[in-house]
């Protein structure tokens, strides 16, 4: 079992679901993946090219794709 993260009622369980109390909240792989690496790194600034990398898992991003991942 992979490390959960807790903050205020949301819990992520790294890089498998996001739940709010006891509800299951549904996100795509991407945003998962997006989310446990924010949550791997609090209080940190993580730069565009690094997030790109660890998500997307290569280095041409659109901005736009970007913004969208991280508004879903």
């Amino acid at each position: 079992m992979g490390i959960t993260f807790h903050f205020g009622p949301f819990r992520v369980r790294d890089g498998e679901s996001l739940w709010m109390e006891d509800t299951l909240i549904p996100l795509s792989p991407l945003q998962l993946r997006l989310l446990s690496l924010l949550c791997r790194h609090p209080q940190e600034v993580l730069d565009k090219e690094r997030i790109v990398s660890v998500v997307w898992g290569h280095s041409e991003v659109s901005d736009v794709s970007l913004a969208r991942a991280v508004h879903g």
